[in-house]
């Protein structure tokens, strides 16, 4: 479980660290085949609401795997950063981070919340 930096860290070494771990995640699922994969596709393709409904097919198929937070994590990028739809982005991190309070994914979300809070 990541911690707070400690005194004299630097934020920006947090964030890095933050960053590395959402790539790296992100990089695994890109390797994947399957609904994730084939989202990720649709959105390079600039299919933002059709990426979406794939990835929620994901969630509702199983919402406590992790493929399914991963996939929470992708709609909420999409949209904060393609759809520039801020409201339904929080709202989607803030499920992540309820559902995943002290893990990884909680903590990005968390993160992707407070980078949109500072951008404010």
């Amino acid at each position: 479980m990541a911690q707070r930096p400690r005194e004299g860290a630097s934020a920006q070494a947090w964030q890095a660290v933050i960053a590395c771990t959402a790539a790296l995640a992100i990089g695994w699922i890109a390797g994947c085949t399957g609904p994730i994969s084939k989202g990720m596709k649709l959105e390079q393709q600039g299919q933002h609401d059709a990426a979406i409904a794939i990835y929620q097919q994901v969630v509702d198929k199983d919402p406590t795997s992790s493929e399914a937070v991963a996939a929470q994590l992708l709609i909420a990028d999409v949209y904060m950063t393609d759809l520039e739809r801020p409201g339904q982005a929080i709202e989607t991190y803030g499920q992540v981070a309820a559902a995943d309070p002290s893990g990884e994914a909680g903590l990005t979300a968390r993160y992707k919340m407070a980078l949109h809070y500072f951008r404010i």
